[in-house]
């Protein structure tokens, strides 16, 4: 799942990138890579999180949740959520070459959202204060989520904190 997330951040700067399935030596020579088509990495990333998710859904396998201080631990709602990323991207007028269409799309898309509602994830929808915030969306950015999911139930890759606002004020 962490490769497919790396690769996925990969081709949304620079399109299709060259792919490394195994450890490549120290001396290694890059000089004879040829890139990727950007549907060949989606496809790559796609096939990284389905064999994820053929692992247990248990605590000790690759679980939904994650538990007592253990943010940034790859889930199966990440696995989803970089699949659902990657094929929109590859269905996109932007980098489509009829590979990945929308209906492709929209099936991996429903399969995710369907997996993820069934396991305890849903939209922020916490009223705030008028004083607060203007609405449940707004708030969501002040929100720090916490590892026992008591509040925030929408988040589901926490890296770092929240979006501070007053911090780079």
């Amino acid at each position: 799942t962490l490769r497919a997330l790396y690769y996925l951040q990969l081709i949304k700067r620079y399109g299709g990138v060259p792919i490394f399935d195994k450890p490549v030596t120290i001396d290694y020579d890059f000089s004879k890579d040829k890139k990727a088509s950007f549907s060949e990495v989606v496809k790559f990333i796609l096939d990284d999180c389905d064999k994820a998710l053929a692992v247990p859904a248990t605590k000790d396998g690759f679980p939904w949740l994650i538990y007592d201080n253990q943010f940034q631990i790859m889930t199966r709602a990440v696995a989803y959520a970089i699949k659902s990323q990657a094929v929109t991207y590859a269905a996109s007028p932007l980098w489509s070459d009829g590979t990945y269409t929308w209906a492709k799309a929209t099936e991996i898309n429903k399969e995710a959202l369907a997996q993820c509602l069934a396991n305890d994830y849903k939209l922020f929808d916490v009223a705030p204060a008028s004083n607060i915030a203007q609405n449940s969306y707004a708030l969501y950015f002040f929100t720090s989520s916490n590892d026992q999911r008591s509040v925030d139930k929408e988040t589901i890759y926490q890296m770092g904190a929240k979006m501070q606002v007053w911090k780079a004020a």
